[in-house]
Parts: structure tokens; C-alpha cells; sequence
């Protein structure tokens, strides 16, 4: 092609530039004449290329990046392309800029060289002028204001170094089906104000992610990604929520969480997955408890009267030092297992008393698998006059139903993973309602729906009928029958 030039290290060539409109593409060579990879987006991959192309012709990195920014510069000018406005450039920069013009302009701006640029902003900052990319972005969104919004949130805020502004570009981008100019603008200077996402997005993301923007429409899709872009994890949320979108939405009713945490637990809420496979039980041996000594005072002690306990490790209080007299035990306080109180109104309604968890010290984490009652499996899935009970599998699903009832059923991880409780989700649709809390006979606890307020009549009689049908719950049992009279 005319004005292309090959760049050779000894005698063979390592990389070829190639001038386009306003660019240098970039093709590496591998020794190969007849070779010509595009690398233009992988400035890193070209430079660990002529590294090892330079250490095969006994030469060095810095003698050969040289020679390449020399090329660079003469091929750019023929195609009226990007310079490097300072010299200390490395050559990362230059094969970045030169084959990628609006991201060279962001290196001008004082942005640090990316190793690698992410498949869907190749054809954005490829273009030679902000408004061609605008253009590329965001088709007919792309106004005068937004020209200069992608301009800003590229260059990024401040005068030190920083990465170009790619992860702003890249949420703006998954909502340009959805979002006008005015709402693109304002999403991109927000993102840009508040400091640049963490992470950006790949080319897959990107694609998941513009059918839950879509589903919520202009107003609150801006709102849900630019708190994707302004939280520490928000980024890593919304992309868990585009996984799991495709198999939830088409269960989604009514009107939608607007926030991401509550979208995202309202959708994984839907979703039941099995727990981890637990890890074979380690053995480990008991250390065997040495023999007590019996120390001199001890001994003269026992002399003195024989009918003393043996002081040590097994006289019963607790340590070595020598009694004189026998202590009794304390009696120890009996643990009551909470019961809900029920309370008829003369309007049939009824107000119960919410119990917190019972007192567990069972180490979890929120990957911890949650034990299943006998009778779990005839129950996990059944519906009933709308409501469907679900049980939960890992204390996280307590976690995610507590944020989602605004509730502390997140709390009940040690007593369930301990057996003192079992908790059992209330679905009405999609939409998680209310949460059964049953005792190990079993009884009825407590069952509450949004911020603790009591479930309608209709809810409770379902879910009531429904275990009772199962043989879970008895009405000969006290705290049973006083429930199954408030639906009469």
C-alpha cells in the first residue's frame, strides 16, 4: 500500500504501519513478509513483539522503539494523522495514539497509555475528530453537547495522570438505545465529575447489559447506571445482573426496584441454585490431656481431710488451684424457644410480635449451604392460591430476602445452619411478599411481609392449608391452632 512503511529489526520485519484516514494501522509481522496481523488495539502486544524481536537480533527494546516513532511519524503525516504533542511519550503511547487518534488525544490531556482497548471503543477512537466518534457511539444522539460530554468524560478531571475515561463511555454506551442526547449528556458528565468507574466494560457487557437499560425505561435507566459507575462494586452488580436477565425477565411483574443493589436482589431472588458441594469433614486427632500433678498443698490438703474433691482438671470448678470447700453448681437458665403471640382483632385482622433470631453461634459466611428439613422437598416449589413457598440454600439468600423485605431475616443464618429455626420464603409472582419462620417441632413462629407488617388473610391461609396438606404443620399443637383460627 503507498506510504506504508516495515520496520525491521536485523533483517527481518517485525511490524508494518500502515496510513488509513486520519490513523496508522498497525500490523505486526513476525519475521514474515507475507504476515500482517492488525494489532492496533494491543499497543502492549506490539511492543512485547519487537521485545522479542529485539532480543532475537541482539539489540536492544529502546534502539528499536526508536526507529518504530521515527516510521510513526512519517506515516502519520501522510495521512494527516495524530502527533504527540510531548516527547517523553513512550512508545506504549505512540502506537496507541497513532493508530487510535481520539485516544491519543486523551494521552495530550495527560492520560496514561492503556495496554489494551476494549473491542466495542475501537471504532469510537479510531475516528480522527470527537464528532465522527460521538457519531459512532450514539447515532443520532449525538448533539453538539454530547460532542463535548464523550470529549470530557474521555480527557477525565484533574491535571494528574489517570486512565482515559473508557468506563464512563462504556455505560453511556449500553444505554444509547434508551437514552436521548439530553440524558446522555448529563450521565457522562455525572461519571465524569465523580471520579472514573473502577472498570470498564467488555464488548459482551456491553451487549447484556442494553436489555435491562431498556426494560426501564429513560429516567431510571440513567439513574441505574450512573450508580453503577458512582459505587465502589456497581460496575461488578449490574454486570451480575445482565447474567441472570434473560433467564428472569420474563417473570418480572408490576413495577421494578429502581435501585441496582434492590433490582439485583429482587431478580436473584428469582433464580434458585443448589449450595456448594460441602467439603469432606477433616479428622483430627485429640490431643491427649497430660496427667494432672497433684502439687504439695494439694497433697497436705487431702491429708487433712480426705473427703475433699481431688483438686485439678476434673474436680469440677473449672482450674488447678486447691478448694477447701466444694462449691455447688449453678443451675442453668432454660432456654425458651420463641413463640409468636397472636393477638385477634374485632375486624378479624390480627397483630403478631416479631421475634428476633434465636441465639446462635454457628460460624457462617454468606456462601454457607443452609440445611434442609425432612420435609423440604415435598414443600420447596409448591404453590398455592398464587403464593409459592421457595427455601432458601445459602445464608446469602437470607441476606438478599432481609434487604428485599427490609426485614432482619438476613440475621437467621447461624440459628437456621444450627437447626434452632427454618425459614421459608413467601412468593406472590415474582415478587417476594413475606418470610414463614417455624421451630424445629415444627410451629409457626412468625410470618411477616414487607418492613414487619402482617400478611393478608388470604396469604396466610395459603401458606397455612398448604403445610397442612403436606403433614408439616399439626393443628393439634397449641401455637398451631391459634393461627389456624385467625383465618376462620
Amino acid at each position: 500500500m503507498d506510504g506504508a512503511e516495515v520496520v525491521r529489526v536485523g533483517e527481518r520485519p517485525a511490524v508494518r504501519l500502515v496510513p488509513e484516514a486520519g490513523r496508522v494501522v498497525v500490523r505486526a509481522m513476525f519475521g514474515r513478509p507475507d504476515v500482517g496481523v492488525d494489532l492496533s488495539a494491543h499497543p502492549a502486544a506490539v511492543v512485547a513483539c519487537l521485545d522479542h524481536a529485539a532480543s532475537e537480533g541482539r539489540t536492544s527494546l529502546a534502539a528499536v522503539g526508536h526507529d518504530v516513532r521515527r516510521s510513526l511519524g512519517r506515516v502519520a503525516s501522510r495521512c494527516d494523522g495524530w502527533a504527540p504533542q510531548d516527547d517523553g511519550l513512550g512508545l506504549l503511547g505512540h502506537l496507541g495514539g497513532a493508530a487510535l487518534p481520539l485516544l491519543g488525544a486523551t494521552y495530550d490531556a495527560g492520560c496514561t497509555p492503556l495496554a489494551e482497548v476494549p473491542r466495542w471503543a475501537v471504532p469510537i477512537v479510531a475516528c480522527r475528530r470527537a464528532g465522527d466518534g460521538a457519531r459512532r457511539a450514539f447515532g443520532a444522539s449525538a448533539t453538539r453537547p454530547t460532542v463535548g460530554a464523550m470529549a470530557r468524560a474521555l480527557a477525565g478531571e484533574g491535571s494528574g495522570p489517570r486512565p482515559p475515561g473508557l468506563a464512563a463511555l462504556a455505560l453511556a454506551v449500553a444505554g444509547r438505545t434508551v437514552l436521548d442526547g439530553d440524558r446522555i449528556v448529563a450521565l457522562l458528565d455525572e461519571l465524569t465529575w465523580s471520579g472514573p468507574p473502577h472498570r470498564t466494560l467488555t464488548v459482551d457487557e456491553v451487549a447484556a447489559v442494553r436489555p435491562v437499560v431498556g426494560r426501564l425505561g429513560p429516567v431510571r435507566a440513567r439513574r441505574l447506571l450512573a450508580e453503577a459507575g458512582t459505587t465502589a462494586s456497581g460496575i461488578d452488580d449490574l454486570v451480575a445482573l445482565s447474567r441472570i436477565w434473560p433467564d428472569v425477565e420474563p417473570r418480572l411483574e408490576g413495577r421494578l426496584p429502581s435501585g441496582l443493589v434492590g433490582l439485583f436482589d429482587h431478580c436473584r431472588s428469582l433464580v434458585r441454585t443448589a449450595p456448594p458441594a460441602p467439603s469432606p469433614p477433616v479428622r483430627r486427632r485429640r490431643a491427649r490431656r497430660p496427667p494432672a500433678r497433684t502439687t504439695e498443698t494439694e497433697a497436705i490438703a487431702a491429708r487433712a481431710d480426705p473427703a475433699l474433691p481431688a483438686a485439678g482438671p476434673d474436680a469440677g470448678n473449672g482450674d488447678r488451684s486447691p478448694r477447701l470447700f466444694a462449691a455447688e453448681p449453678l443451675p442453668s437458665a432454660p432456654t425458651a424457644t420463641p413463640r409468636a403471640v397472636v393477638r385477634p382483632t374485632p375486624h378479624g385482622r390480627f397483630t403478631e410480635r416479631m421475634v428476633v433470631a434465636p441465639a446462635a453461634t454457628a460460624p457462617v459466611v454468606p456462601a454457607t449451604a443452609l440445611p434442609m428439613p425432612s420435609w423440604a422437598a415435598a414443600v420447596d416449589g409448591s404453590e398455592r392460591a398464587g403464593v409459592t413457598l421457595v427455601l432458601p440454600r445459602t445464608v446469602r439468600d437470607l441476606e438478599r430476602w432481609g434487604r428485599l423485605l427490609r426485614s432482619c431475616v438476613g440475621t437467621f443464618g447461624p440459628a437456621v445452619v444450627e437447626g434452632s429455626a427454618t425459614l421459608v420464603g413467601l412468593f406472590a409472582g415474582s415478587r417476594l411478599v413475606g418470610c414463614l419462620h417455624l421451630d424445629p417441632t415444627p410451629q409457626v413462629v412468625q410470618m411477616l411481609g414487607l418492613a414487619n407488617r402482617p400478611l393478608d388473610r388470604d396469604v396466610r391461609r395459603a401458606v397455612l392449608t398448604l403445610l397442612e396438606d403436606e403433614e408439616v404443620l399439626s393443628r393439634t399443637l397449641p401455637v398451631n391452632r391459634r393461627w389456624f383460627a385467625t383465618l376462620d
